[in-house]
């Protein structure tokens, strides 16, 4: 492998984030690498790298952060860009300090508006879908509940830097700058702004501004190749979104076959290593034979949403978590290894990250985008090519999968 200089590395807290991004860059023509661990042996002049902080403490995420972020400048990046959730979840304040502080100058840009999801930023308060952030559905998040809608607010949970709603010309206290944007030409103003001056060493926003770095950096394109047509659809769904359910939901009532896990199948430790003959594989298999397209979700209905965590305390829905998605990894190994599989289509971050960890996968080449926040992907197991679709629990609307098995099909 030739090592080639980096020109852009990109920072994100969970892997669905990181391919949203990545794939802003692939779909211009720009080569560009997820991966799963931070390594800068590479032939690709971009960089992705997950960092898997989003749930952790404030303190650990910040050390991450600035660990990667510093290795990339060393390694001769030209722009670290840190990109965080479009519903501001996580641990905005504390990692968008790190970059700051890694990158040695005293003003980060932040421009956390995504328009083309219905993500936007007006007077420094962020809006998803006509609501404050803090009024939406992210408000309930049973993991990272967002309390604020004031970006500022949101920053200074986990941060003492100044935080600003109005750009600065100049100052010598470090200051983090929050950006307006309620639509694409809001974006592209700012891009055209930065063009204009010196690019800074650091950018940090979400998936939108993301398509836009390739003209700054003046990255050069190369060939893409076309997505094959897929005989086998696998659809594995560990998100709590009610977006997520409400659109699986949909998928019932359009016909298509959907198992939901049980409490035993979704809680048991290392279920599925014990029970590689339930008879759930089997009908997994004929139902995929017979139709070609399979779904596999943890939660049923939205009501099943709240007796999953009504009244738990958050280290107890930790641990729920992690064992929901320990299970729906072994699972999803187990049914690549007996059903023939084209595209595996996977709901949530969390779910995505612990399926490739379990199949031993490290690396993703984002393709394209089939609509906003819902990427389709190449990735190696066991020698050979599956596409990889991933989509955040929240993003799409009702008949999103609809859309997606349009598009394998």
């Amino acid at each position: 492998m030739v090592k080639v200089l980096v020109r852009l590395v990109i920072l994100t807290d969970d892997l669905t984030g990181a391919l949203d991004t990545g794939v802003q860059l692939s779909k211009a023509g720009i080569k560009t690498l997820v991966s799963l661990k931070v390594n800068f042996r590479s032939d690709y002049e971009v960089l992705v790298f997950d960092l898997k902080s989003r749930h952790l403490p404030r303190d650990d995420a910040y050390r991450l952060v600035f660990e990667a972020a510093r290795e990339a400048f060393e390694n001769g990046a030209g722009l670290v860009y840190k990109k965080v959730d479009s519903a501001l979840r996580g641990n905005i304040g504390s990692e968008l300090e790190a970059l700051l502080h890694a990158s040695g100058v005293n003003r980060l840009l932040f421009i956390p508006a995504y328009p083309k999801n219905n993500r936007i930023t007006i007077g420094g308060v962020h809006w998803i879908n006509g609501a404050k952030v803090a009024e939406s559905i992210f408000a309930h998040d049973p993991f990272e509940p967002v309390r604020h809608s004031n970006v500022a607010d949101i920053i200074s949970e986990q941060s003492s830097v100044n935080v600003e709603t109005s750009v600065r010309k100049n100052g010598l206290e470090p200051v983090i700058e929050v950006l307006d944007a309620k639509n694409e030409n809001d974006l592209l103003n700012i891009a055209r702004n930065l063009s204009t001056n010196a690019l800074p060493p650091a950018l940090a926003g979400c998936a939108g501004f993301a398509a836009y770095l390739p003209k700054l950096l003046h990255l050069q394109k190369a060939e893409t190749e076309s997505i094959n047509k897929s005989k086998s659809v696998l659809v594995i769904s560990g998100s709590l979104n009610s977006t997520a359910i409400r659109q699986i939901q949909w998928a019932k009532n359009n016909g298509y076959r959907v198992f939901t896990l049980t409490r035993e199948q979704k809680l048991t430790p290392e279920y599925w290593l014990n029970n590689e003959n339930d008879n759930l594989i089997s009908a997994i298999d004929s139902e995929m034979g017979r139709n070609g397209i399979v779904i596999v979700e943890t939660v049923q209905e939205e009501s099943d949403l709240f007796a999953e965590t009504a009244g738990k305390s958050k280290t107890d829905l930790e641990k729920n978590r992690q064992l929901v998605q320990s299970n729906l990894a072994a699972l999803t190994s187990l049914l690549l290894k007996k059903i023939k599989v084209d595209s595996l289509v996977v709901v949530g971050g969390d779910t995505l990250r612990g399926i490739l960890e379990n199949l031993g996968v490290e690396q993703i080449i984002p393709a394209d985008e089939i609509a906003p926040g819902i990427v389709i992907s190449q990735i190696k197991y066991c020698g050979n090519d599956l596409y990889l679709v991933s989509k955040s629990g929240g993003f799409g609307q009702e008949h999103t999968l609809g859309a997606i098995f349009s598009y394998l099909f």
